[in-house]
Order: structure tokens, then C-alpha cells, then sequence
């Protein structure tokens, strides 16, 4: 039998994403970096385990990815945002455009190339994090929890390459993000009359 169609490999790995989850929760409540490098471990171990066409896959390469973007928060290694980059385009590239997550991990990736520009200034991954955010925006409906938060992203990253390129379409673009984002976030708050009514 194929390695790539044995179920003991799909539940090796979905055990490795939970534990995974569960390393970050604790990081998140206790900042212990060893659990978080613990977590990168086991997400890790998922990728390699879970089969390609499986759609844990593209979870726990998201996962991975997220988790390799908080660990360069906290250690600043270069070489640990620069896996995080690539595993994001995998798990971007992994998912199908009409994917629930798609949007989600379009971000993850735009959030990472803004990152590794910061650290290289290299102008080609500035460009493609504002395309991954203006993707993220396009893939999300305006009443998506995250919507607003892809809006706002979109801006920073457009403003960030207007900066560097003084293109006025980018200031433009980047202005709009955030009226979009305003505009959605009021609309999200709004409160219903109905309900302040005695």
C-alpha cells in the first residue's frame, strides 16, 4: 500500500496538529518559548506525516506557518520567518480558493512577507504581501468576522509600498482600505434600535 493512503499516518498526524494547538495555548497563557518551539516541532511532524492530498494537510502547514510567525516575534531569528514565508505559500497553494480558511491563510502569508520585507527590504515580497491582502480581501465576504482586519491590512501593506514607490494608486488604495475597514467595523458594532427601545 501506498505511504500516502495509510490511515495511520492521518491519525498520527491529526494527534500532532491537537498537541500542537495545545503547546500554543500554553505558550499563550504562560509566554514559555519552549513550548512554542515544542509546537513548531509537532506541527511540523504533522506536515511530514498527514497525507499531501489530505485536508489536515493544509491545516497543519497553516498551523505551522502562524506558529513560525510568533516564535520570530519572540526571537527575532530571520531564518524562522523566512520558513514561515515558505510554508505559508505552500499552505496557500494547498487550499482551494473556495476553501473556508482560504481567506485566513491568504492573510497568514501577507502577514508574514510584510514581516520579512521589515527585516530584508526586499521590494518583490512587499508587493506580494500587498497582493496576498488584497486576495485575502477580495475571498472574504464584508460580513466575515475578519473582514474588517483584512481591510486594515491591506492598507497598511499598500502604505507601506507606497512609501517605497511614492505610487499615488497605492496611497489611494491604501486610504480606502481603511474607510472600507471603518465602514465594516461600524456596521459589525451597529445597535439594533429595537433594542434600545423601553
Amino acid at each position: 500500500m501506498s505511504r500516502r493512503l495509510r490511515k495511520g499516518d492521518l491519525i498520527e498526524g491529526q494527534i500532532a496538529i491537537t498537541h500542537a494547538n495545545d503547546l500554543v495555548g500554553q505558550f499563550e497563557q504562560t509566554k514559555n518559548v519552549a513550548a512554542l518551539r515544542d509546537a513548531v516541532s509537532s506541527y511540523r511532524r504533522a506536515v511530514i506525516t498527514v497525507p499531501a492530498e489530505h485536508a489536515e494537510h493544509a491545516t497543519a502547514l497553516n498551523n505551522l506557518g502562524a506558529a513560525l510567525q510568533r516564535l520570530f516575534q519572540q526571537t527575532g531569528d530571520l531564518r524562522v520567518l523566512e520558513e514561515a514565508v515558505e510554508v505559508g505559500r505552500t499552505a496557500v497553494t494547498a487550499t482551494p480558493s473556495d476553501h473556508a480558511s482560504y481567506a485566513v491563510r491568504v492573510n497568514n502569508l501577507g502577514n508574514a512577507l510584510q514581516r520579512l520585507f521589515g527585516r530584508t527590504r526586499n521590494l518583490v515580497l512587499l508587493t506580494e504581501a500587498v497582493d496576498m491582502a488584497r486576495l485575502a480581501v477580495a475571498t472574504s465576504s464584508t460580513d466575515h468576522p475578519d473582514h474588517a482586519s483584512y481591510l486594515k491590512n491591506l492598507a497598511d501593506a499598500a502604505h507601506m509600498l507606497f512609501k517605497q514607490t511614492y505610487d499615488p494608486e497605492l496611497l489611494a488604495e491604501a486610504r480606502l482600505a481603511t474607510k472600507d475597514a471603518a465602514t465594516t467595523l461600524r456596521r459589525a458594532h451597529a445597535i439594533d434600535p429595537m433594542e434600545t427601545s423601553g
